[in-house]
């Protein structure tokens, strides 16, 4: 009898079950395709989240490189290679004479999903040398690291202007920069003041009007987590925009203006010290707003370092030179940007940085070390 009961239990919920499975194999094949194309099949490890990919370069190195030194990983579907001092670039010749620009920056600078040579750092290495006609005299140091927050780069840039010979240092901003410094503060910056910290109420807030965190993409992230799957990545970010408009109220709206002014008093704060390590080490720093959609958050760092006197170019109008703004992803939904990005990137950024005053400062450079190589005897 209980048997019988079991097996009629098990031929009524078995359909659906496998209707279920077969739904959600097709939706992550769908998923897959759409963002990697036929790679996310066929290599499923090379564009699996960094848990579940073999070997993760990532983690700092054990003599507090930037990430693990000589070491090579799958990152977005594109291969990551890692120098002696954990950068993702080619290994340096620090002796060789030459003008040497620092670039800081997060997973966007890092290039993720930009196969190496293509992201706009490379580029504007290779326009530089063009336009000096040399080979190897400009070089740009890509010191970017996944998800490296403002304040973690000022301690990056700290260090190097100590172990690198740096003439100038390119700093690039995304929008998670707004809240980074605030949020996962390294101390880097300085103490800082009431202005630019949350309390405890004011961070659980942020959490749920800014990040739209809530137990079902809790849930969801989990899911992520444990089984790499995009069936459990692609319904969070809409159920977070849900979330965050949800009963949004005139107190919530001036609450959330408060809490912006503190992370944009962090931010200024990060940029004031990065100033002053880059003037006491002679190095000259500029900005850059490394995103290319329009966006209020990246524009309201834009307005704060102009306000303090910081050359900056913001890069959002890129979106403007495409038809379709998913050409400037690495896959569609993504908001890496994609290797034609980069290369409108680097467009935008070589006038920008020739104004003011970089390229001279390299022709310069190169005067100088011919004429001292000239009066060698």
């Amino acid at each position: 009898m209980k048997s019988s009961a079991i097996s009629r239990i098990s031929a009524m919920l078995l359909p659906p079950l496998i209707l279920l499975a077969v739904v959600a194999i097709t939706a992550e094949v769908v998923f897959r395709i759409q963002r990697h194309g036929i790679r996310g099949l066929t290599h499923p490890l090379e564009t699996a989240p960094t848990r579940f990919v073999p070997i993760d370069c990532k983690p700092t190195g054990p003599g507090g490189e930037l990430m693990t030194p000589n070491c090579a990983m799958f990152l977005s579907g594109v291969e990551l290679r890692t120098n002696s001092r954990g950068m993702n670039d080619h290994e340096f010749d620090e002796a060789r004479i030459g003008f040497r620009v620092l670039v800081l920056g997060d997973s966007v600078s890092l290039a993720a999903g930009v196969s190496r040579g293509a992201a706009y750092h490379d580029l504007l290495e290779e326009r530089f040398n063009h336009e000096l006609g040399t080979a190897g005299f400009v070089e740009f140091y890509n010191h970017a690291g996944d998800g490296r927050s403002t304040d973690q780069q000022v301690g990056d840039l700290e260090k190097a202007v100590t172990s690198l010979p740096l003439d100038a240092a390119l700093v690039a901003v995304t929008p998670s920069d707004f809240w980074d410094s605030l949020l996962e503060p390294q101390g880097n910056c300085g103490p800082g003041d009431s202005n630019s910290r949350l309390t405890r109420e004011e961070a659980r807030f942020q959490k749920r009007r800014v990040r739209g965190k809530n137990f079902v993409t809790k849930l969801l992230g989990n899911g992520e987590r444990a089984t790499g799957l995009w069936i459990f990545r692609v319904p969070q970010d809409p159920l977070r925009r849900l979330w965050r408009n949800l009963g949004m109220t005139d107190a919530d709206r001036e609450r959330l203006a408060l809490v912006e002014q503190k992370a944009i008093g962090a931010f200024k704060l990060c940029a004031a010290r990065m100033r002053q390590i880059a003037d006491e080490a002679d190095v000259e720093l500029a900005w850059m707003i490394a995103h290319y959609t329009p966006n209020p958050h990246t524009e309201t760092m834009r307005r704060a370092l102009e306000g303090l006197g910081e050359p900056v170019v913001s890069l959002m109008d890129t979106h403007e030179r495409f038809d379709d703004d998913a050409d400037l992803m690495i896959y569609r939904g993504d908001p890496h940007p994609s290797a034609m990005a980069h290369a409108s990137f680097a467009e935008s950024l070589y006038p920008y940085l020739d104004e003011i005053g970089w390229v001279s400062l390299a022709r310069s450079s190169l005067a100088r070390s011919s004429h001292e190589a000239e009066s060698q005897p």
